[in-house]
């Protein structure tokens, strides 16, 4: 009987790990370049620029799927200054995203903090570059106006499923 109970419960173990596929990813970009700055009647600049593009940061990500196309999630992602260290918000955990999503066939929902629509600051922006962008941030240049919008903290998010190739956020 004993055994009976113990095989039981191995197997009943196996089926629910077979289910349940959890996956947790951490990431990271150090985003450092060397930027040269020459006006008109001044000497060129030469200096090492911390987040040319995408800023240094790192992250972690992970996703649990709870079987009939739903899934629950997080994003943590940190930003730092990769010659220093220090945190690229004072005082502030997880400055550039933090995240509680929920997906299915509904489509997704998230909650906390997160970039803004056309921010291209984050998972759910619709902004992604822009045409006017000339070179790395060099004076002058209005990659700013679109790169270095505002996250904002307290967010709710609703993403619908994809329909005619299209989703409203």
């Amino acid at each position: 009987m004993m055994k009976r109970i113990l095989v039981s419960a191995i197997i009943a173990a196996a089926s629910i790990n077979a289910y349940a596929e959890s996956n947790v990813t951490l990431y990271g970009v150090i985003d450092q370049a060397v930027a040269v700055t020459k006006h008109k009647h001044e000497a060129a600049k030469v200096r090492i620029d911390d987040g040319i593009y995408a800023g240094s940061h790192f992250g972690i990500k992970g996703t649990e799927d709870l079987g009939n196309g739903n899934s629950v999630g997080f994003i943590l992602e940190q930003g730092f200054y990769a010659d220093s260290g220090d945190a690229a918000f004072e005082g502030k955990a997880f400055s550039r995203e933090s995240l509680l999503q929920a997906k299915g066939k509904w489509g997704e929902v998230a909650f906390g903090r997160a970039g803004g629509l056309s921010s291209d600051c984050g998972t759910y922006t619709i902004l992604h570059g822009s045409a006017l962008w000339t070179s790395y941030y060099t004076d002058g240049n209005v990659a700013g106006v679109f790169v270095t919008s505002d996250r904002m903290d307290n967010m709710a998010i609703y993403k619908s499923p994809e329909f005619a190739n299209t989703t409203v956020t």
